[in-house]
């Protein structure tokens, strides 16, 4: 049976599924995204999945470079550029956010949010500025920007002293 919540719903939308694509192959296309761990559950909740599945694609990891590199394009969007070494640190920060990630690993979703924290940083630091800098600066994402980035694993997040009542 299927796990979590409405499970045995779940479990019939399944059933409903293959019986689709067994009376009437080639007609649909199913497409089903996750984690792996929880792909494999899955796959593995109905013995009638496996065997209706033509293709399984797995899907790595960005390299560091990779998660940059999606970093610079989504500041570009918002007309932001990184300063040189504000470039250089970003890119070492995802080295370490490459190494360090667990299964939970959001890849894009994990630039996203640091580019808005970036984002942010940038806006406060220009209101706080604001008859100083120029027009230049405005577009400039600076080190002061990503000094604060968070780029814990979802471990360290879980494992961090909790304020309010204990066990």
């Amino acid at each position: 049976t299927m796990q979590g919540p409405g499970g045995e719903y779940g479990t019939d939308a399944v059933q409903t599924i293959l019986k689709r694509l067994e009376h009437r192959r080639g007609e649909y296309f199913v497409f089903a995204a996750g984690y792996p761990e929880h792909m494999e559950r899955f796959l593995n909740a109905n013995p009638g999945w496996r065997s209706s599945i033509d293709t399984i694609l797995r899907f790595e990891d960005y390299s560091p470079q990779e998660l940059f590199d999606i970093a610079v394009r989504m500041l570009e969007d918002n007309q932001l550029v990184l300063e040189e070494q504000a470039a250089s640190t970003l890119l070492e920060v995802f080295g370490d956010i490459y190494e360090k990630r667990d299964k939970f690993f959001g890849n894009a979703r994990t630039v996203r949010q640091m580019v808005l924290d970036m984002i942010k940083n940038q806006q406060l630091r220009l209101s706080a500025d604001y008859d100083t800098h120029t027009n230049e600066e405005a577009h400039l994402v600076k080190m002061e920007d990503i000094a604060d980035l968070k780029t814990e694993t979802t471990e360290e997040i879980f494992k961090r002293q909790r304020i309010g009542f204990g066990k």
